[in-house]
């Protein structure tokens, strides 16, 4: 990230921009074949029986898909609709082409292993609400249809899955960091060229209230003069001790020593709320995204949180299903619950 980001100064960072610059190149050759194959029929997208709504984005890493799409599902089940979750469960043990319900209208059927963490986290936090996992969209799809019968599929981090068509494409863009450093990966963090967000039904601006959003929306603008703009912010709702499960208000962190660990992409983001609602971190420590927590690891925490003298060890939901069950046992050890609040243009998104 220092490097990508240009953080990093002299020779030696400098050789490494110019290889992933040249690396990017190549990963921009393969993106622009996928896309002339769709632009020109020889890849076609399949429409099913329902409206698909993707949420997705166009970055790499932590933008705040996932508190969207559950932000989504509950307004939508709120205005009467019959909705599913669709997901492709990254970083689960269980095939992944092969459709599987992580929970259905009773309850979570899978564990977080077999599911992945965020369709896990998603099915508990939407009781009642179906989640599907599928690597493959349109059979993930036909599946769910067949399952579930909803009148609404979110397609979770669904932009560039293309093959199954949509009605809606809501991206979110992080404020804090909206396009990737302007480079594809490997050399950025962009997925795609900017230019692909013309198809973008409807933006969701994140942690709009921490940043001046007005240059990127201006961006926005620019490249798609029509699509609808939300902004949103991340508001921290609860503290979970791991161990009971009993939830907490944010405040019991105020003036506390704090031990913050994560294993998510925008791990500063989390640091950043933590600070916000008055926690004194003296420790950070970051794993790679989607980083599944051993004995080890935990060991590790603890320790360092002895060390630095910290009264609380705190992660994130999502980094909590993460966890071995037989470490959650420390009376200290919370996780912070997350949900999006929208700042203005409540439903523009919603219709």
């Amino acid at each position: 990230m220092r490097i990508v980001s240009g953080e990093a100064r002299g020779i030696g960072p400098s050789i490494a921009r110019a290889a992933l610059f040249a690396a990017s190149g190549f990963y921009f050759l393969g993106y622009q074949a996928k896309r002339t194959a769709f632009d020109a029929g020889l890849l076609h997208q399949v429409r099913v029986d329902a409206r698909v709504i993707s949420i997705g984005n166009i970055v790499a890493g932590g933008t705040g898909k996932t508190p969207a799409v559950i932000h989504f599902a509950r307004r939508f089940t709120n205005d009467g609709k019959k909705v599913a979750v669709l997901s492709r469960g990254y970083g689960r043990i269980t095939p992944i082409d092969e459709p599987l319900a992580v929970s259905d209208f009773t309850k979570t059927r899978l564990s977080p292993r077999e599911s992945g963490d965020e369709p896990y986290l998603i099915a508990e936090k939407l009781p009642g609400i179906p989640v599907v996992v599928c690597g493959n969209r349109v059979k993930g799809a036909h599946f769910t249809i067949e399952r579930f019968q909803p009148d609404i599929i979110l397609l979770d981090d669904g932009f560039q899955h293309r093959a199954l068509a949509r009605d809606e494409d809501i991206v979110t863009i992080d404020c804090s960091n909206p396009f990737g450093f302007g480079h594809l990966l490997p050399r950025g963090l962009l997925r795609e060229p900017l230019s692909a967000l013309a198809r973008a039904t409807c933006f969701l601006v994140t942690h709009a209230d921490e940043r001046d959003c007005t240059h990127a929306v201006a961006i926005l603008r620019t490249v798609n003069p029509t699509a609808r703009i939300l902004k949103s912010a991340h508001r921290p709702v609860w503290l979970v001790r791991l161990n009971d499960g009993t939830k907490h208000v944010c405040d019991m962190l105020a003036g506390k020593k704090v031990l913050a660990f994560s294993g998510i992409g925008n791990p500063a983001s989390f640091e950043q709320t933590l600070r916000r609602i008055g926690a004194n971190i003296v420790r950070a420590i970051v794993f790679k995204d989607h980083h599944w927590y051993d004995a080890a690891d935990m060991d590790r925490i603890n320790e360092e949180a002895k060390r630095s003298g910290a009264e609380f060890m705190v992660t994130t939901a999502k980094d909590a299903v993460r966890l071995p069950a037989e470490t959650r046992m420390s009376e200290n050890l919370l996780g912070l619950e997350i949900e999006i609040e929208l700042l203005e243009g409540n439903r523009e998104c919603e219709q």
